[in-house]
């Protein structure tokens, strides 16, 4: 037996004679590239799995590169929330799961210090979005719709619904669900977080 590349062909096949496709794929697969353009500077063939700063990625049939869906990645994060000055707030739950590019995200924190009245309340994203017009959401103005949420508001001993949307690639921001005027919560009409209130949502996403 011969060994060609760490695999292993009858000894009567002299690995010269390996069809080239073949040898081109031994050689690419698992090749570790800077960047996307390095690797087409290499000549990488397409549909070849390579290793792109860390991601394993392949360019399909119209030299368009793509993540390959690997094991998921599943961690936590520490969200700042936000509405005119930065609110203090406990915690419940901040987590995150990637597949590839694809990012599902959970929050829900509890206010310990209010907001500032007319202003739209924001929460920040643990992986940074690959811009505001997401595939995975409907469209609204601004950027995209991209998940669903609840308000809970302790002075009121009430609840609302929430639609989440992107307002930029590292923040979303939130909109009631029977919302007629587009406008964001907080802004119409003017509301501000106080301390006890929850917000709690979840969202997903194309990552940069």
């Amino acid at each position: 037996m011969t060994a060609y590349k760490g695999l292993v062909v009858p000894a009567a096949t002299d690995p010269a004679n390996v069809p080239q496709s073949f040898r081109d794929l031994v050689d690419s697969f698992g090749a570790t590239y800077a960047s996307t353009a390095a690797a087409d500077a290499a000549g990488v063939p397409d549909s070849y799995i390579v290793d792109i700063g860390g991601v394993p990625m392949y360019r399909n049939g119209s030299d368009v590169w793509q993540t390959v869906l690997t094991k998921p990645i599943v961690g936590t994060y520490s969200p700042t929330l936000g509405q005119g000055v930065t609110i203090s707030h406990t915690v419940r739950q901040a987590t995150y799961m990637r597949i590839g590019d694809l990012v599902t995200v959970w929050v829900n924190v509890q206010a310990t210090s209010g907001g500032t009245s007319n202003a739209a309340v924001t929460c920040s994203l643990p992986v940074t979005a690959t811009s505001t017009n997401q595939p995975v959401g409907n469209g609204t103005t601004g950027g995209s719709s991209i998940g669903a949420g609840l308000l809970w508001e302790n002075s009121l001993n009430a609840s609302a619904m929430l639609e989440v949307w992107l307002r930029s690639t590292t923040q979303v921001g939130f909109k009631h669900a029977v919302n007629t005027n587009n406008s964001e919560l907080g802004n119409s009409p003017s509301f501000a977080m106080s301390s006890q209130d929850i917000i709690r949502f979840h969202c997903t996403y194309i990552a940069a």
